[in-house]
């Protein structure tokens, strides 16, 4: 598989994300996609050679129940994402 390619099949299609039109091999940054596969393999190579495992350490969340925790912010507008605009334009406005 070619390079394009492999690069398209990325961790975010894997996901789920569709690929749009819009997802060409000219907008992949090469060299960015290099440095981060070679970091990624040396951690990989590096985590491979140990004689143990790496230790686990389990981190417990905290739950901020002040502030702005769990709060949503509806602004009732409605985006048009149907066109290739710059900006946002909005389709509608909702009442709350």
């Amino acid at each position: 598989m070619d390079r394009a390619r492999r690069a398209l099949r990325s961790p975010g299609a894997r996901r789920g994300r569709q690929l749009a039109a819009s997802d060409t091999a000219d907008k992949i940054d090469y060299d960015d996609l290099d440095r981060v596969a070679e970091f990624a393999t040396a951690i990989a190579r590096r985590i491979a050679a140990l004689d143990q495992p790496p230790a686990f350490t389990k981190v417990e969340q905290k739950m901020d129940r002040g502030g702005r925790a769990g709060t949503r912010v509806f602004t009732g507008t409605v985006p048009d994402y149907s066109t290739d605009v710059k900006g946002l334009l909005l389709s509608g406005v909702t009442l709350a």
